[in-house]
């Protein structure tokens, strides 16, 4: 398993930013995954997905101030995948309120050669997760105005 983390201070409180997020929003900022649909299934929120013609699920968690999402199965493009998003408030900065998000990720390919592979996906699981912190960036800063 291979684990990238990537974190931003975003201008606005922790109540605006999480506004922001949920399942749908957080496929949507990927930049990768085609929703076709999602499902409430107890605690839980089911995404069906595309991602290069593969069908898959992400079964998301969601509490106050975290996200989670972990591929169901290993008929993905991952043998194991998940996705953690935390939001921190921090300190009053010159502007005003401000959160830190934390976006990290743990995968693997599970193939022979995944360990080859998995050190070679971490550039684009860091481009992922960097993608849903921009857009969710602007999402908070469009609203904000």
């Amino acid at each position: 398993m291979q684990e990238v983390e990537v974190s931003y201070v975003i201008e606005g409180a922790v109540s605006d930013v999480d506004a922001e997020l949920s399942p749908e929003r957080i496929v949507e900022y990927t930049g990768v995954y085609e929703l076709e649909s999602t499902e409430r299934v107890g605690e839980t929120t089911v995404a069906r997905v595309w991602l290069n013609e593969v069908e898959t699920e992400l079964e998301f968690r969601c509490d106050d101030r975290y996200y989670a999402f972990e591929q169901r199965g290993t008929d993905g493009v991952f043998s194991e995948m998940g996705t953690w998003i935390t939001l921190e408030e921090v300190s009053e900065t010159g502007d005003g309120a401000a959160t830190r998000v934390t976006a990290r990720s743990a995968f693997t390919f599970g193939s022979r050669l995944s360990v080859l592979i998995d050190r070679l996906a971490i550039g684009s699981r860091r481009r992922e997760l960097e993608r849903i912190l921009d857009n969710l960036a602007v999402a908070v800063t469009e609203d904000g105005q």
